[in-house]
């Protein structure tokens, strides 16, 4: 589930993420983006694994990404 691009095909969160990310320079700014947006769910349900919507997950890997992109820059 996602949003539906021009071609039709559905995106992933991450690349929203790598969106978000890309408009924000804080990874919590992104994610809390997210949330207003309603793409991801606004507390985690702590449920083992981690659903597609949860926030913590959203910041861990917006964390991760924002690392990546600082590394190789």
């Amino acid at each position: 589930m996602g949003k539906k691009h021009k071609s039709g095909k559905h995106i992933k969160a991450s690349t929203k993420l790598a969106v978000a990310l890309a408009q924000e320079d804080d990874p919590k700014s992104a994610v809390r983006g997210m949330i207003k947006a309603g793409q991801l769910k606004k507390k985690c349900c702590k449920s083992k694994p981690r659903c597609k919507k949860c926030p913590v997950m959203a910041l861990q890997t917006a964390k991760t990404m924002r690392s990546k992109v600082s590394k190789a820059a």
